[in-house]
């Protein structure tokens, strides 16, 4: 697929009257909903189709389009990211862990840390769902991306539209020195460790950047951009900016279109759908809308005065997510090899960005381990520990307790 052109004239920040009514209507512009409204106007080309997200577009946004950048999007005054707060913790002294999300075109894979990732296969089986098995999946893992690294073909892809890849840049030194510390302490050296089975090992590791121009690779840009420079053929719009704050119902139960608020804030509107709305607004933002919507737990929606539609006490329950620690070591890396060169100052970020210079296709993550602790090891867990091993880990062999990443920043 060509190389999307700037498309900045092409997103729109205010709803116009020709988007009153839509065939489908895709709130969230993320990780997901890019994909699913690309999908969907290949495959119905005269659809109307508009995709409403809440954040800002992100075309130019250096933060999004150079890898190196990529922490930028993550300080508390990021403007492409949103923060959710846990509730406090005693195990935490009463802290409130930050549950980060996407708040952009994009969503989560145009502020994340570009690290090439996935899960095993005990992962997707463990679901117990049916089309979601590893077996069922990996079609689709191999058709979304074009892998330009070490992998076997039966679960990597070459023909899709994001790429995989080592970038234009690599951190050599902390790179070797990672794996072979890990050598030395018993784990072997592993071509591919996102293979969906291989554990134990360790692994030089990917990004999701384009080898050819150093941009990364998130679905805003690699799905819809291109969708809308066809826009002559097609009937896609972006709106940005926007937040959904229901779905709409009618007496059947229906979904029949959506309620928005602009991000300046004034009086709601809404747009129709004659066809179909969609809810792809991440873990945290889809319940809210669902709950704001009438659907979820009698008791919440009660209490919150917002008349019931249909009762879902699953809504809002259940979610899980790993945690992130970050141990820092001190090293006597080269300015060229380590991205705090960058927001230090010993490099120039505008000449960096004048000059194309490949050290911004890095995102300073090289190389990677996926591990489980021995049986003794296992032996000298706490409680709380051991239960959730015991109930998640033990019998699956092939799944990691941890994944272990050196950054070089």
């Amino acid at each position: 697929m060509a190389t999307p052109q700037p498309v900045n004239n092409m997103i729109r920040t205010t709803l116009t009257s020709d988007l009153a009514e839509v065939d489908v209507i895709v709130v969230g512009g993320g990780t997901a909903g890019s994909v699913i409204a690309a999908r969907l106007s290949d495959a119905h080309p005269a659809a109307s189709i508009v995709v409403i997200e809440a954040g800002p577009e992100n075309f130019d946004l250096p933060a999004v389009a150079y890898p190196a950048f990529f922490r930028k999007n993550l300080s508390p005054t990021s403007t492409t990211l949103q923060f959710y707060f846990a509730a406090p913790e005693p195990q935490l002294a009463n802290r409130s862990l930050p549950i980060l999300a996407g708040r952009t075109l994009g969503g989560g894979s145009a502020v994340n840390l570009l690290m090439y990732a996935r899960g095993q296969r005990a992962d997707f089986d463990g679901w117990g769902v049916d089309g979601w098995s590893a077996k069922e999946l990996v079609p689709f893992l191999r058709k979304s991306e074009n892998h330009f690294g070490l992998g076997k073909e039966a679960t990597h892809g070459d023909k899709g539209p994001i790429a995989i890849s080592n970038s234009k840049y690599v951190g050599s030194t902390l790179q070797k020195d990672f794996i072979a510390a890990f050598n030395q302490i018993g784990y072997p050296t592993a071509p591919d460790i996102h293979d969906l089975e291989t554990c134990n090992a360790v692994s030089t590791i990917y990004r999701i950047v384009s080898p050819a121009t150093g941009r990364r690779q998130d679905t805003a840009y690699t799905y819809l951009y291109s969708r809308l420079q066809q826009s002559q053929d097609r009937k896609l719009d972006i709106l940005v900016e926007q937040r959904v704050l229901r779905v709409l119902f009618n007496e059947r139960k229906q979904a029949t279109g959506v309620e928005l608020q602009a991000k300046s804030g004034g009086t709601s509107q809404t747009v129709k759908a004659r066809k179909l709305v969609i809810l792809s607004a991440g873990a945290m933002g889809t319940p809210q809308i669902l709950e704001r919507s009438g659907l979820g737990d009698a008791e919440i929606l009660r209490s919150s005065g917002v008349p019931v539609v249909s009762l879902l006490p699953g809504v809002g329950r259940g979610y899980q997510d790993h945690q992130l620690i970050s141990v820092m070591y001190k090293a006597d890396l080269p300015p060229s090899e380590n991205l705090d060169s960058i927001f230090s100052g010993a490099f120039s970020e505008a000449e960096l960005i004048q000059d194309r210079a490949d050290i911004l296709s890095w995102n300073g993550l090289d190389a990677s381990a996926k591990i489980r602790p021995t049986q003794a090891e296992v032996d000298t867990f706490r409680p709380a520990l051991r239960k959730v091993w015991d109930e998640y880990f033990a019998d699956e062999p092939s799944r990691p307790l941890g994944v272990i990443t050196v950054y070089a920043g």
